[in-house]
């Protein structure tokens, strides 16, 4: 009789043990689950997002890459070379609205000063433009000028434009590496 109470006894221990150590493997394995599943999330968002940012790079380069073709009028190279930026950057804005949603404030202040520079050219090639064509720009050099230095890459430290364009995207790079990496993992 002794002996049967003992081997319920032990029987029950190892159903225990054995459904505890069941809810434990359960519990860890969802909560694996879930990491993975939030980092293919975060990976799926950030790889558009930087791939949109790179295309923006490559964009602003082709715009303001200096040589121009003998054929065309200022005004007409920059409307054409302003297309593929037209594409980049709506492929930028549909990543980034995807990666708001996600990661909220923190992703728009990583973003701002891409979109601050993609502004700055936007602006400163309308302002240029009407002075482009103009064989005459006297009594407006300096706006010229000004609106000249950020339109067309310049070679060496003259440019202050590439610079703070890189500074940008270093700053989408720096939110968005992490996120890529912890996904790799």
């Amino acid at each position: 009789m002794d002996f049967q109470l003992v081997l319920q006894a032990i029987r029950d221990i190892v159903v225990t043990t054995a459904a505890a150590t069941g809810a434990f493997v359960a519990l860890r394995g969802l909560k694996t689950w879930r990491h993975q599943l939030r980092a293919s999330t975060e990976l799926d968002v950030a790889r558009p997002v930087l791939r949109a940012a790179y295309r923006i790079r490559e964009a602003v380069d082709h715009v303001r890459d200096p040589l121009l073709s003998i054929s065309e009028t200022e005004r007409a190279l920059y409307t054409k070379r302003w297309e593929p930026m037209i594409e980049a950057i709506s492929d930028f804005r549909a990543a980034a609205w995807e990666a708001e949603v996600l990661w909220g404030k923190s992703f728009l202040d990583s973003v701002s000063d891409l979109k601050n520079c993609i502004k700055e050219l936007s602006i400163n090639l309308a302002m240029y433009l009407p002075y482009a064509d103009m064989a005459d720009r006297t009594g407006e050099q300096e706006q010229y000028r000004e609106h000249y230095r950020t339109t067309v890459q310049h070679q060496g430290d003259t440019d202050v434009f590439k610079p703070k364009l890189g500074r940008a995207i270093e700053k989408v790079e720096s939110y968005l590496r992490p996120k890529i990496e912890l996904a790799q993992i």
